[in-house]
């Protein structure tokens, strides 16, 4: 944060994209604690909203300090996040299983909170936290969810979790969309 603020002090005009959350959740589905969720758990799911809860006081305050780092007229963008493991992608582990897997429908539930594979869903996802907290700082949201959820094999690079070339530009896309151009 401290390198993010500082350059934002030495450029003008200030403009900052702000994404994240999404390692931290992912490294939880990947774990073998996961697998209480998988049989509808509700203390797994009690663990990923305790998660949940985590992330959104850190992103609250380090949209506090861009945003004070920024200024107050600087544009801020806060990125949502996509679900990698809805991928059918060719070097993924096999235990990741592609779109509709029960470790994808998982990261669904926590990104979207969208009942899936009879999961009850928890009351507020990730990226429902990350468009609060955008409104809260008066940051412009980069909602890239659904483009990445209808297109992830389209969108999401080799490695099976950061976006391609395409995927860079759906986002830039996404970005003008949300400020309008």
């Amino acid at each position: 944060l401290a390198p993010a603020k500082a350059e934002l002090a030495s450029h003008t005009p200030r403009v900052a994209s702000w994404g994240g959350g999404g390692n931290d959740l992912i490294n939880f589905i990947l774990s073998p604690q996961n697998r209480t969720c998988s049989r509808g758990n509700a203390s797994c799911l009690a663990r990923v909203n305790a998660l949940l809860n985590e992330i959104e006081q850190t992103v609250d305050r380090t949209l506090r300090e861009v945003r004070q780092a920024a200024g107050s007229s600087a544009p801020v963008y806060v990125r949502t996040q996509y679900n990698p493991l809805q991928t059918s992608c060719a070097s993924a582990p096999p235990f990741l299983a592609g779109p509709g897997s029960p470790l994808a429908a998982l990261a669904d539930i926590a990104l979207e909170a969208t009942p899936a594979h009879g999961l009850k869903l928890l009351q507020r996802g990730l990226n429902t936290r990350l468009r609060e907290l955008a409104a809260r700082h008066d940051a412009l949201v980069i909602d890239t969810y659904v483009p990445f959820r209808l297109t992830p094999d389209a969108l999401i690079g080799d490695d099976c979790v950061h976006p391609n070339d395409l995927g860079h530009t759906t986002i830039f896309e996404l970005a003008k969309m949300a400020t309008g151009l």
